[in-house]
């Protein structure tokens, strides 16, 4: 079975945790007083609605909660490394994170080499839940990024869905980044 590791990456406060456990069915934590992710919750599943190169099958997720605290930048490093994928949450209700967003795009695809295909954007409006929309202030670089559903209490199963096509996008690409590197050692050989 093939193994992504998944970051779930963002400022501090808008629900990282909160979507984590919700996609990754554990049901710790996920109503009550905000309480802040120290570093990284790391979070394994295995979700069998996948279907990689067209064929039904299923993939073991290790998904990384990482703390939205700029005071764990110091281990930016170790979290991106061997990323498979990278989901970006923040609440279109604060323009202010455009920036935080924008570091975290440079610094996490850069240090991970994800391509945007292999990341999502999942706006989590606090204000206003049923709203969960981007907004037009964000850097032109996820202009190009796909957008999923985040109204965990409006959507659920819209939320889901949209996570496990996620899941495919990036089992296809990590699929044939791995079909291509035996490839090259074979031609090596």
């Amino acid at each position: 079975m093939l193994k992504l590791k998944i970051l779930v990456v963002g400022p501090c406060e808008v629900g990282k945790t909160f979507f984590s456990n919700f996609v990754a069915d554990q049901s710790e934590n996920t109503m009550g007083d905000y309480r802040p992710t120290k570093g990284v919750r790391i979070l394994e599943f295995e979700c069998g609605d996948v279907r990689l190169k067209g064929r039904s099958g299923g993939v073991e997720v290790e998904l990384w909660d990482c703390s939205g605290d700029h005071k764990y930048e110091g281990c930016w490093a170790a979290m991106a490394k061997d990323a498979s994928g990278i989901v970006f949450i923040y609440n279109p209700d604060q323009p202010s994170q455009e920036k935080d967003l924008e570091s975290w795009h440079t610094y996490f695809t850069g240090a991970s080499k994800v391509k945007s295909s292999q990341c999502v954007l999942a706006a989590r409006s606090l204000s206003n839940p049923s709203s969960s929309q981007g907004q037009s202030y964000l850097p032109p670089v996820f202009s190009k990024m796909t957008s999923i559903k985040s109204n965990i209490d409006g959507e659920p199963e819209a939320v889901k869905q949209d996570f496990n096509r996620f899941l495919e996008n990036v089992g296809n690409a990590m699929s044939e980044k791995n079909e291509q590197e035996e490839l090259n050692i074979v031609r090596e050989s």
